[in-house]
This record gives C-alpha cells, sequence and structure tokens, in this order.
C-alpha cells in the first residue's frame, strides 16, 4: 500500500501547494527548512504532480523521521557580542526574520541557529552580516544620524537606506574580521537596490559616505570598542 493510498483511507486531507514564481519557491523552500522540516520532508514522499498536496508529518501512520544533522548553532563572535552591547542597540534573539522597528527602536534578529552555509557566505558570515545590517539601520533616526528610512517597501528612499545599510555591513563585517574580501552577495544585494535608484553614479558614494558616518557612530556609541578591534 502506497503512502497516497493508505492517506485516503485514513480520511486525511493535504493542504494544496501551487507553483509560484522562482523567488517565491526559493523562500518558501527557505522557510520550510527553518521552521517545518517534516513538513518538507513528507511533501517529498507523496508522488509529484501540480498542484499537489503537503501533509503534516502527524497525518502519516508509522512515518518515522530521518535522523537529521542539524548544523550547529553559529558561534557569536565575542567581540562582536561586546560592541553590540556596548552601543546600547536593544537586540533580541527568537524572530522569524530581522529587522529594524523604528516604532520600538529596537533590532529583531531571528535565532542563530536559522543560519547555514550557502555557496557565497558561511552561516558566521550571514548571522554578523544580517546583525550589522540591522545595526546600521539603528543609526538611522533623528536623534542619532538623521537618515529617512522612505514610506514603503520599494520607493526610493527606502532604497537607498537599504544601499546605506548593506554597507554599513559591509565595512563591520571587514573591521571585525567576519569576511576578509567582498563578498557575491553583498554585490548582488546592493546591484539590485542600484536598479531602482536608477543609474545616477553619485548614489553609491552618497551611500557609501552615510554607512561610513554610521559606523563612526556605533563606534562613538561603543566608547572605543572599534578602535580596539580594529587596531
Amino acid at each position: 500500500m502506497d503512502l497516497e493510498l493508505r492517506l485516503e483511507l485514513l480520511g486525511e486531507n493535504g493542504c494544496v501547494v501551487r507553483p509560484h514564481s522562482e523567488r517565491n519557491q526559493r523562500a518558501r523552500v527557505a522557510e520550510y527548512r527553518v521552521s517545518n522540516v517534516r513538513l518538507q520532508l513528507v511533501h517529498v514522499l507523496v508522488r509529484k504532480h501540480e498542484p499537489n498536496p503537503v501533509f503534516n508529518a502527524a497525518q502519516v501512520e508509522n512515518w518515522v523521521p530521518p535522523d537529521l544533522q542539524r548544523p550547529a548553532p553559529v558561534e557569536i563572535d565575542r567581540m562582536v557580542a561586546l560592541f553590540a552591547d556596548a552601543v546600547g542597540a536593544n537586540v533580541g534573539h527568537g524572530y522569524q526574520r530581522a529587522c529594524y522597528r523604528p516604532d520600538l527602536d529596537t533590532i529583531e534578529m531571528p535565532s542563530p541557529t536559522w543560519f547555514f552555509d550557502t555557496p557565497t557566505r558561511t552561516a558566521v558570515q550571514a548571522y554578523h552580516g544580517v546583525l550589522f545590517h540591522e545595526l546600521t539601520h539603528w543609526t538611522g533616526p533623528t536623534h542619532r544620524c538623521d537618515r529617512e528610512f522612505g514610506k514603503r517597501f520599494g520607493d526610493k528612499k527606502y532604497a537607498f537606506e537599504e544601499l546605506v545599510a548593506e554597507l554599513g555591513a559591509a565595512f563591520l563585517s571587514a573591521a571585525f574580521k567576519i569576511t576578509n574580501e567582498p563578498r557575491e552577495d553583498h554585490a548582488a544585494y546592493l546591484a539590485d537596490w542600484l536598479e531602482l535608484l536608477g543609474s545616477d553614479p553619485k548614489v553609491i558614494f552618497t551611500a557609501a559616505n552615510k554607512a561610513q558616518e554610521a559606523v563612526e557612530y556605533l563606534g562613538s556609541c561603543a566608547t572605543g570598542t572599534l578602535d580596539g578591534v580594529t587596531q
């Protein structure tokens, strides 16, 4: 008796999954890998057709999940942890995505266990790069470096702030020796936002100046911690 017939006899209903764009498919798979590994594994067992049902592991009788080798949690760099504490930003972990929340003046980060290696960066580089990105956003309000965040995703001010934050992340990653050379994922992320801002060559230089200003502000908040790391 195959899996699909057994499920039918049990009276179980699956969630029908329809294909999305390639970009959405990548995001959906990443979400499954992070938050619901069993759901993805059961999906693999069902014969492929479009659209196809996805069953929760709890619906499958006598199914034993394989022994998954989960990656070890990312080890947070000690000097980066000291720096983040010294800066004074309110950083919380355990959230589904990373973001800086201007309304609460807080940084929300996923658990370090959610980061994994890819062809362009290690899990350690990914975690610290995201933290540095959000710390750069944290410098944006009027009482700090006074940058405009934009009103909605994708508008020009929003795109410019993303450029600043990613450049700030690259600068800090180099300062703390998390990354010793430019990474492809940094370049790709910057290219996406530069495309939205048009072909003005001055944009990247202006954003770099703002990013440097943000890094210097963070260094001043940390009372010399950054200087001690980079010497």
